[in-house]
C-alpha cells in the first residue's frame, strides 16, 4: 500500500519479460468485471478474458497530429489513456466527426468549455453515445464494433465557444448529418 494525499493505494511492482513479446501492442483483450474488487488477480480471472482483436501492426502511442486522427472505438479507448494523446487533446477545442462504418451515417460534434476534446471523447468511451440523442438508441456493443472518430478542425482553448458552434453547424451542412445520412438532429 502507498499513501498519497491522505488516501491509500495499491502498488504493484511489475517488469517486462520476453514472454509473448510478439503480442505487445497488438493484442486487445476484454474483461467484464461484475464484482467490487478493485484489483483482480489475473490468475483467478484468466478464464474470463476474451481476445477482442489482434492487430497486424503495433498500436502506435505517439499522437499523429490533429489532421491524422482516424481511430476506431477500441483504439480510442486505449489511446486517450496515454500521455501523448492526453496532452494533445486536453486543452483543445474542436469539431470532430464520428462515423458509423456499417451504415455510413455520420455525426458531427464539437468540444469546448471545460471538457475540451479529451473530455468529450471520454464520454463516448464511457457510454458510446456521449449524451447525443440519436446515438442513445444504438447498442453499446454495436458502437464499439462500428464507430470511428476523427477531427475536422482544431482550435486553441482561447477561441470563443460561439466560433466552435458555428463551425460545427457548417460541417453538419457540408456532410448532411441532419438528414437521413447522419445522426445529428440539431
Amino acid at each position: 500500500m502507498v499513501t498519497q494525499n491522505g488516501k491509500e493505494y495499491h502498488k504493484y511492482n511489475t517488469r517486462l519479460t520476453d514472454i509473448s513479446a510478439e503480442f505487445i501492442g497488438k493484442l486487445v483483450v476484454g474483461f467484464k468485471k461484475d464484482f467490487r474488487q478493485s484489483y483482480p488477480n489475473l490468475e483467478t480471472c484468466l478464464d474470463n478474458l476474451e481476445v477482442l482483436e489482434f492487430k497486424r501492426e503495433v498500436l502506435k502511442v505517439e499522437f499523429p497530429g490533429y489532421d491524422s486522427v482516424n481511430v476506431t472505438w477500441s483504439e480510442l479507448e486505449s489511446l486517450i489513456k496515454t500521455t501523448a494523446w492526453k496532452t494533445a487533446l486536453e486543452n483543445q477545442k474542436a469539431v470532430y466527426l464520428v462515423v458509423d462504418t456499417k451504415t455510413g451515417k455520420k455525426y458531427v460534434g464539437s468540444a469546448y468549455g471545460n471538457d475540451m476534446l479529451l473530455g468529450r471523447w471520454h464520454n463516448y468511451i464511457a457510454n458510446g453515445h456521449g449524451g447525443n440523442k440519436l446515438l442513445k438508441p444504438l447498442d453499446f456493443e454495436y458502437i464499439k464494433e462500428n464507430f470511428k472518430y476523427s477531427i475536422l478542425e482544431i482550435f486553441k482553448s482561447s477561441v470563443d465557444d460561439e466560433i466552435i458552434r458555428n463551425r460545427e453547424s457548417f460541417w453538419k451542412e457540408v456532410l448532411l448529418t441532419r438528414t437521413e445520412f447522419g445522426y445529428n438532429d440539431n
